[in-house]
């Protein structure tokens, strides 16, 4: 039976960690953004995630765009999985018909959000824009 016990606890140890891997490196990903964005736009706007839906299948957070007091929900999902990598990744229609990205490891997840704000037609980049002009008036 303690055979039993050790592999158990093992067994959620290595899932923990696999999790962890996953969870953490999403985050760190748009905590970088969120911190180049907050720079480069004077602390006017920043992302963050939000925390969507938590079950038996994992996490779903959705990136939120905050200007100052307030935050604008972007259709763009991200399910983390308790058993970590792929991180799944789509918009609303997606994630209802289960039809999302994925993402396979910790590069493929930097790549993403790193294009995010490389690209200046991207949906984040527009309501960015959009956020510091309103700022202004």
């Amino acid at each position: 039976m303690t055979n039993l016990v050790e592999i158990a606890r093992q067994a959620l140890q290595s899932g923990q960690q696999k999790f962890e891997l996953a969870d953490g490196s999403l985050h760190e990903a748009v905590r970088e953004i969120s911190s180049a964005l907050s720079k480069a736009t004077d602390d006017k706007v920043a992302v963050q995630l939000d925390t969507v839906a938590e079950d038996r299948m994992g996490i779903c957070y959705r990136l939120l765009l905050t200007t100052g007091k307030e935050s604008t929900p972007l259709d763009r999902y991200y399910f983390v999985p308790w058993s970590g990598f792929s991180i799944g990744h789509g918009n609303e229609q997606a994630r209802a018909m289960q039809k999302v990205t994925k993402f396979e490891n910790v590069e493929k997840v930097k790549t993403h959000f790193n294009g995010l704000i490389e690209n200046s037609d991207s949906d984040l980049m527009h309501i960015a824009l959009y956020a510091m002009r309103s700022s202004r008036q």
